[in-house]
């Protein structure tokens, strides 16, 4: 059990900075990355 929060802990945190670099880099103005956006958020929600 504790395996699987680490695991989820840790594909949450990666998303986060990935989404983080694409905001300093400003890339958000791409669509593509409007819809990364939203994926994350829909991963984040399910998890």
């Amino acid at each position: 059990m504790a395996t699987l929060l680490l695991i989820k802990f840790i594909v949450i945190a990666s998303l986060g900075y990935f989404l983080l670099l694409s905001l300093l880099a400003g890339t958000l103005d791409s669509p593509f990355t409007l819809i990364d956006a939203g994926l994350l958020w829909l991963v984040g929600k399910k998890l």
